[in-house]
Parts: structure tokens; C-alpha cells; sequence
């Protein structure tokens, strides 16, 4: 539907950033609004669905070595395979990358992070894209994703023995946890938490819960009627749908599905704002 190219040039880590992101995005024609955002994965006619996942782990500087991303990413993989009666995953598809950033094109300072994307591929219709999105043979494509960031300890620790260990940032990678994590952790985390949000009500979910809200925006501004289906709602998804009808004409409503894991879907009627 649109021409989108979306390349990371350069990583960089908290507290520093320096992080080099392009995108390009085909402009719409003046008149124009965004088409409405239809995102459903559930499987009503009990059809079976494939999952693959691609973990991928990264390193720069010297606080964070190539092994403490290794460690990342092989935690999880043993997360994901725990929860894979849930998620209906095996080791075969499970694909295992582990990169070290060593000039300063690739990577500004210290820091490192743990990224698992699954793709989940529909049979006769079990993945649901939005309108002309996804659609081939073997049924549509959704991905979705879960990561976290691998981080040097806080300077001035008197904890020698955290000099390579990694620390989990917050859900908005604003500030380091109360107490250090190891990379295990970190990389468990990242499994762990994807594991949750496949399964979450049943298979009912074709968002994570990191673009969950960074959707809200697209879908308070396009025309029509948007529905989501997602997992449990993030306190970010409620402050993002509170801003979006303060700022704007949508209006949302969202239906808590239940199930294991929890779900729900997200409908929103929006503003039509037409590009000028």
C-alpha cells in the first residue's frame, strides 16, 4: 500500500544516543487521508498457523563484550522453546544471529541488545493482514516483535564482577532497573515476553505490545473504521488513545477478549485528517 524504507545506519545506546535512523515514506496526494488499520489474527476455523522466529544479538565497546550478546540470545532461544506448546514453535525455526559493532559507523559507545521477531504465516486465512496487505499463497504474514537493550553497568559501581554484566532498561529505555541483569536475563526477557504476546488470548494477537500503541496515531488520523486485534493493553496504549481523542475527532473503544494471556481489540473511528 505504501512505499516505505526504513534502515538503521547507526545503534546507539543510553544515556548518549547518537543513534542514526533513515526513513522514507511515500507522500500522500493533497485530499488524501490514511486508509483505516485492519489487524486480526484469530484462528475462528481452528486452521493451523506457522510460526518462525529470527533472534538476533548485537555488541559495541568494550563494557559489553560478544559474549554477553551470545549469552543473550541463546537464553532466548530456551525461553521460546519453554513456552513453545503455547506458541507452537520448534528449534528448526528458530534462526540464531549474533553480530559484533566495531567501527563507529556501526555503533556509537557501549551497549549492545537482544531482538526476536516472529513470523507467524496463516493457513486458509488463520493471519489476518489489514486491506491488500500480507495476502499469497499459504495464507497473510504478521510479525511480531519483542527487544531489549543490553547495557554497561552505571560508572562507579563498587560490583567488580558487573564490568560485562548487561542491565535491562525500563519499557521506555529511559533509565537502568533497580538492579542489574545478567545478559541471560536480558535474553530470557525478550523469549519470554514474545512468547506471551503470541499466545496471548488464544492466538487472538497481531500486535506485540511495542507497536501496539506506536499504532494508535496512524489510526486516530486515518478515514474509516480501524480495529486492532492486540494483547493485554500497555499503560503506553492508554495514555496514547487519551492524547489521540483529546488532539483529534477519532474516537476509540476497546473490547477486552480475555483469554490466556489476555487480549483485546482496539476499534477507533477516525478523524479522516487530510493531507495538504
Amino acid at each position: 500500500m505504501f512505499e516505505v524504507d526504513l534502515r538503521v545506519r547507526r545503534r546507539g545506546f543510553f544515556p548518549k544516543g547518537q543513534g542514526v535512523v533513515s526513513l522514507t515514506v511515500k507522500s500522500l496526494r493533497p485530499g488524501e487521508a490514511l486508509p483505516p488499520i485492519v489487524l486480526e489474527r484469530r484462528r475462528r476455523d481452528g486452521s493451523a498457523e506457522r510460526v518462525s522466529v529470527e533472534v538476533s544479538a548485537f555488541s559495541a565497546g568494550d563494557a559489553v563484550p560478544e559474549v554477553a550478546a551470545r549469552a543473550a540470545a541463546e537464553a532466548c532461544v530456551a525461553a521460546l522453546l519453554e513456552s513453545r506448546g503455547a506458541v507452537n514453535l520448534s528449534r528448526e525455526r528458530i534462526s540464531v544471529a549474533v553480530s559484533r559493532l566495531q567501527s563507529p559507523e556501526e555503533a556509537f559507545g557501549d551497549g549492545g541488545g537482544v531482538i526476536a521477531v516472529a513470523k507467524v504465516e496463516g493457513e486458509g486465512g488463520a493471519a489476518k493482514g489489514g486491506e491488500g496487505e500480507g495476502e499469497g499463497e499459504g495464507g497473510d504474514v504478521l510479525l511480531l516483535g519483542s527487544a531489549q537493550p543490553l547495557s554497561p553497568p552505571p560508572k562507579g559501581s563498587s560490583n567488580k564482577k558487573q564490568k560485562t554484566a548487561a542491565t535491562a532498561a525500563g519499557p521506555s529505555f529511559a533509565s537502568y532497573s533497580p538492579a542489574p541483569s545478567s545478559p541471560a536475563q536480558v535474553g530470557a526477557q525478550v523469549g519470554s515476553d514474545l512468547a506471551r504476546d503470541l499466545s496471548a488470548g488464544g492466538g487472538a494477537a497481531a500486535t506485540d505490545r511495542w507497536l501496539q500503541d506506536q499504532l494508535i496515531i496512524f489510526m486516530a488520523l486515518a478515514r474509516g473504521h480501524s480495529r486492532i486485534e492486540t494483547c493485554a493493553l500497555t499503560e503506553h496504549t492508554r495514555s496514547a488513545i487519551a492524547v489521540a481523542e483529546a488532539l483529534t475527532a477519532a474516537r476509540f473503544r476497546v473490547v477486552e477478549i480475555g483469554g490466556e494471556g489476555g487480549a483485546c481489540l482496539i476499534e477507533c473511528d477516525g478523524a479522516g485528517v487530510e493531507a495538504h
